[in-house]
């Protein structure tokens, strides 16, 4: 039998003549124009009235004709045999499958028409694309979808509902669609969940931790910007709050310890029996300084944490709780991924980085604004809004092309991290002013957060064929460690003073000491003398250093201040 090759459709596209596909719809159209009409007659009709049509076009010598063409000359043979109401029925079809697709809104279940939008092929073709779909499967499960969408018939029509539509295409064209699941959890809830009622929670409370907690947070409270900033891993909203008072118990800064009050030899021994993952200690006087030495020079050995674990002493030299009366009350921080957003953003254009990185900040403050209005209080004139950067050192080490997960923290690497935090500050500075929001920006970031972002990326990494540590985690900020054997110890303590200018909580300097094997009263204040001659803000004291590691860190850093008189 001679019939056409192919056929033109109305897009451009290019498919094979497919005569039994044709007879189908015009049996279709035949059993809605005559209910009494058997469906083997409607199937003999719809097949002689194909067969016919591929002869004609093929005798006509049209190796593709345009799909217009098809339709009218069914239409026209189809008059010609008397069958005028099938006719009618065809021509109806085929406008309202076109008709269809300008009348379809994509809106989320409760929304407004008015905030609907249009359908668009063209923005699930980019989302296939996005999600790693080559561009020709892409454009062919685009169209299938959107065929799928027409035989629904809905002229309204959840993202959700494409979603899956769009997931279960994939699958049967044996694509993978982890990468295009990843890319939407479901619609946002946020618009019709109320505020949060602390009544209503004593009957039914939140859920106090897990994936239940986050689900609450992602699907219920922030918006699909935010949400998806978390699913795309450029932000960590860790750990996620249960209530507003959650903030008091994770930023234990605004509650250091005074050595010379009697509560310090209670919390430094809750701090050993492991109660404490991190006590903050002022010694921002030289009474304390004196007082914390002759402490810790008497620490038995036996009690401290061992070197293993994350215990760890800040000393703040630069106290936040010098007037706690007048102390507001922080949130939790929002964590910005500077090691994989750029990592992300370089693969792409490397010099669009920077701007990315200043719009992320702008997403930060956006959850930290819809976390506020959800607990009921103003972003404006409520609590301090924290931001905190984490991956800063592997951002540094990828741009400039060095290892990831082990970065060098060379004089060069040093100048692009200031670089890269006046990008943050800056950008977080027009935000606050614009806005009215106390936006802050910490130099620590939640563990939480940075072991769920190398997770994370470990396994966007792992695409490229390149396998991180999985027991290792991004760093928490600009905070660097100090080892006798540097030779740079002087300018390391001179870059934790000048970036800890950009920081409304200063980083920390770390410093692994020899804690319960040094009983040397002198040696423990003379490096204690040292750093706050040197103005460094904080200072962050990890078990596991040699015995010597004060008088060689403490001889270097007063070599330091000599060859800088003006810190004397």
């Amino acid at each position: 039998m001679m019939i056409p090759e192919a056929l033109k459709k109305h897009d451009g596209r290019v498919v094979a003549f497919d005569s039994l596909k044709l007879g189908a719809s015009i049996a279709r159209a035949a059993c809605a124009s005559d209910a009494c009409m058997p469906p083997e007659s409607a199937k003999r009709l719809g097949a002689e009235i194909a067969h016919a049509v591929g002869v004609f076009l093929s005798s006509e010598g049209v190796k593709v004709p345009a799909s217009a063409d098809v339709r009218a000359f069914v239409v026209k043979l189809l008059r010609e045999t008397t069958h005028g109401t099938v006719a009618d029925a065809y021509s109806d079809f085929g406008r309202a499958a076109s008709s269809l697709l300008w009348r379809i809104r994509v809106a989320d279940p409760g929304v407004p028409v008015i905030s609907a939008q249009p359908w668009d092929r063209r923005r699930l073709l980019e989302s296939f694309r996005a999600a790693g779909v080559a561009r020709d499967p892409a454009g062919e499960a685009a169209r299938e979808t959107e065929r799928r969408v027409v035989m629904l018939g809905q002229e309204r029509i959840s993202p959700a509902l494409i979603h899956a539509l769009s997931c279960l295409v994939l699958a049967q064209r044996a694509i993978d669609a982890r990468g295009y699941l990843a890319r939407r959890l479901a619609y946002s809830l946020s618009a019709h969940v109320p505020h949060y009622d602390p009544r209503s929670v004593e009957q039914v409370p939140l859920p106090p931790d897990g994936p239940a907690l986050e689900a609450l947070w992602l699907q219920s409270v922030h918006s699909s910007d935010v949400t998806r900033g978390v699913v795309d891993n450029t932000i960590s909203l860790e750990p996620y709050a249960s209530s507003p008072s959650d903030d008091l118990t994770a930023l234990g800064f605004l509650d250091a310890v005074d050595p010379v009050l009697p509560d310090m030899p209670v919390r430094l021994r809750e701090w050993c029996a492991g109660k404490r993952g991190q006590l903050f200690v002022r010694i921002d006087a030289p009474e304390r300084i004196t007082e914390l030495a002759r402490m810790l020079a008497l620490l038995p050995a036996s009690v401290i944490p061992p070197p293993s674990s994350t215990a760890s002493l800040t000393l703040l030299y630069k106290s936040a709780t010098a007037n706690r009366a007048r102390t507001p009350q922080r949130a939790w921080p929002v964590t910005i991924n500077a090691a994989g957003l750029l990592v992300r953003e370089a693969l792409r254009d490397r010099e669009r980085a920077t701007i990315r990185l200043a719009r992320i900040v702008a997403l930060a403050a956006q959850a930290h604004r819809e976390r506020e209005e959800y607990f009921n209080f103003s972003p404006v004139r409520g609590r301090q809004l924290p931001v905190a950067i984490a991956g800063l050192w592997n951002a540094v080490a990828w741009l400039q092309g060095e290892t990831f997960d082990a970065p060098r923290v060379t004089r060069a690497a040093r100048a692009l991290a200031e670089t890269l935090i006046t990008v943050v500050r800056n950008a977080l500075e027009t935000l606050r002013n614009e806005t009215g929001m106390e936006l802050t920006l910490i130099g620590t970031a939640p563990v939480a957060a940075t072991r769920g972002l190398w997770r994370r990326d470990r396994e966007f990494f792992l695409r490229d064929g390149i396998t991180l540590d999985p027991a290792a985690t991004y760093d928490g900020g600009p905070g660097l460690q100090l080892l006798p054997g540097y030779e740079d110890i002087g300018e390391r303590v001179e870059f934790s003073k000048k970036a800890g200018a950009n920081f409304d909580e200063p980083p920390t300097l770390t410093l692994k000491v020899p804690l319960g094997d040094e009983a040397d009263v002198a040696a423990w204040r003379d490096v204690f003398s040292a750093f706050s001659q040197a103005g460094v803000p904080r200072l962050d004291l990890m078990p596991g250093g040699g015995i010597r590691v004060l008088k060689t860190v403490s001889r270097a850093v007063r070599t330091h201040l000599q060859e800088y008189p003006l810190f004397q």
